[in-house]
């Protein structure tokens, strides 16, 4: 599905959060120090998910270069053998 679902609940629970936080920034523009703190605390985290994404990026950037530009592989079973394993215990015949 290309759509994802939000449910109404979901979508006051953001409204919310975003109200709270923007209540947080007007004390901070008015010089609140506590508000100034969680405005860059929530600032710096913001820019850290960013960083951390834009390294996935550039590591997964150069997994697929790596992948490309290196010799073909051929996907096999680590587990595969020539034949049936040896049977330490014969089963035995119905009698």
């Amino acid at each position: 599905m290309l759509i994802p679902r939000f449910s109404i609940r979901a979508l006051f629970v953001f409204t919310t959060i975003s109200a709270g936080f923007a209540l947080i920034l007007r004390f901070a523009a008015q010089g609140q120090a506590w508000a100034v703190g969680i405005s860059w605390a929530v600032a710096s985290l913001a820019l850290l998910f960013v960083f951390l994404g834009f390294s996935f990026l550039v590591a997964y950037w150069i997994a697929e270069m790596r992948r490309t530009m290196g010799p073909g592989q051929t996907a096999s079973s680590p587990f595969a053998a020539s034949g049936p394993p040896k049977q330490l215990v014969p089963p035995r015949e119905p009698e």
